[in-house]
């Protein structure tokens, strides 16, 4: 192997030592617990909130919140796993953007409800490049595909 090849192959196995140390892991605990405290805290009082108020259920709205829930779950996954790969963040977003508008309908204020029914749609910006970075791994074309 040339030097440039062996630098390159050390490089990419200290930033794969570095990912993976302890010190970091620990300084991004509180993070991600946070992070997976809000997803299940906001899928679980949205659902609870339906219930107790006995408000009519669409079955569309409970399937696009349980593909939220997933989303938002799937993608603190991936995320956690492959922090270099942006498609777990991507996941993450566009679980999180489904709840945005169900959380700002529950709210009675005339700003907070224009702002859910702008903001509805809001989880098509993060699922698109997600699939289009989706469709684009593993073609087989290039040096890398």
């Amino acid at each position: 192997m040339t030097e440039l090849a062996l630098r390159a192959r050390s490089a990419a196995g200290l930033r794969l030592v570095r990912r993976f140390s302890p010190v970091v892991m620990k300084a991004n605990r509180a993070f991600w617990v946070a992070l997976w405290v809000a997803a299940a805290g906001t899928a679980g009082s949205l659902a609870l909130f339906v219930v107790q108020r006995n408000l009519p259920v669409d079955p569309v709205q409970v399937v696009l919140r349980l593909v939220g829930a997933s989303f938002a779950a799937c993608g603190l996954v991936a995320w956690r796993r492959r922090p270099d790969n942006r498609s777990g963040l991507l996941m993450t977003l566009a679980g999180f953007a489904v709840f945005l508008a169900p959380v700002l309908g529950l709210l009675d204020h005339p700003v907070a409800r224009t702002l859910a029914l702008w903001l509805s749609d809001l989880w098509l910006l993060f699922f698109v490049p997600l699939v289009l970075t989706l469709l684009a791994v593993g073609s087989g074309r290039g040096p890398t595909g």
